[in-house]
């Protein structure tokens, strides 16, 4: 396994996804890319993509903060990328994925219901759109 991407909101039911994601890369002496998507789902807020424009100062910022995070869990033992990606996580997530040469993708879990709760809306949502790996 060479690279585990690993895909965050910044919020922190999403912290434990990556923090799993960030000491399995290091086990396994793999890479990991950190995706954040900027934009909700087209289709359900298209009136509003026209005005609203994501801060990507802010972004930056929180992507820093969060690869600190990372690079502290795996005692700076990983190679860690980035994107910000300008998309929806629906129709943004398998290119990033084939992008970066995906081999594991984690994902963290947002609800609470027993299957939601285990694998998370977008986690189950991911597992359809995902084609590899």
């Amino acid at each position: 396994m060479k690279n585990i991407v690993v895909c965050t909101d910044f919020a922190a039911g999403g912290n434990n996804a990556a923090c799993y994601a960030a000491m399995l890369a290091q086990q396994l002496k793999a890479s990991l890319t950190v995706l954040h998507f900027t934009m909700e789902d087209p289709s359900v807020f298209s009136f509003l993509h026209e005005n609203l424009q994501p801060d990507h100062s802010v972004l930056e910022e929180q992507m820093s903060a969060f690869v600190l995070r990372m690079r502290n869990i795996t005692q700076n033992s990983v190679a860690i990328n980035t994107a910000i990606i300008n998309n929806s996580f629906s129709k943004g997530l398998q290119p990033a994925c084939r992008n970066a040469h995906a081999d594991l993708v984690v994902l963290g879990a947002h609800q609470n219901s027993s299957v939601v709760g285990l694998f998370g809306n977008k986690s189950i949502y991911a597992g359809k759109l995902i084609k590899e790996p």
